[in-house]
């Protein structure tokens, strides 16, 4: 693999770690400005919208992991 492509892989992972990490404070406070105008309600919509953003951002960790695994492997 050359390195370009490491480097693309990298730079695209980046990023989209970056917009989850917005996506997650983003269904956070979405969650706390919707207990906070109906704290007896469930809001399972807006958790479930945290969970999935959560569980999205530990897949691109993975997938970070690995490149940098592969990225290893490739200069030894």
């Amino acid at each position: 693999m050359k390195i370009k492509t490491f480097y693309r892989r990298f730079r695209d992972l980046t990023e989209d770690l970056e917009e989850v990490k917005l996506d997650i404070g983003k269904a956070r406070d979405l969650m706390q400005k919707a207990r906070s105008k109906n704290p007896d309600l469930e809001h399972c919509h807006h958790e479930d919208l945290v969970l999935k953003c959560e569980q999205r951002n530990k897949q691109l960790q993975r997938d970070m992991w690995r490149l940098q695994l592969e990225w290893l492997d490739y200069n030894t």
